[in-house]
């Protein structure tokens, strides 16, 4: 399989040959959803690690993001790249069990 370039926003001669010589061949087998199948699959397997990467940063993002929503007045959260804080804005007794200080 060739390269692309897909930081480019034009479209090479291979790759659009490319992409005719697919579709053809798809039409040609009457086997589309397989051969899509086969090759999500394969790139699926060959991609498994960054893929497992994402959805875990996806899930910290969800995560945090319930968090946030769902704060009592009164406090705030801090965010960086790497992590987000819960504090608390104002003294609340022994301090809120969501928040860090």
């Amino acid at each position: 399989m060739a390269a692309f370039d897909l930081t480019s926003r034009s479209v090479s001669e291979e790759e659009i040959s490319t992409a005719i010589a697919d579709v053809r061949r798809k039409e040609r087998t009457g086997r589309w959803q397989e051969i899509e199948s086969a090759t999500q699959t394969a790139a699926i397997d060959e991609h498994e690690a960054d893929l497992d990467e994402v959805a875990t940063s996806r899930d910290e993002v969800m995560t945090c993001a319930a968090e946030i929503i769902s704060l009592k007045p009164g406090h705030r959260y801090e965010a960086s790249p790497d992590q987000v804080t819960f504090a608390c804005c104002r003294s609340v007794g022994d301090g809120c069990p969501r928040c860090t200080r």
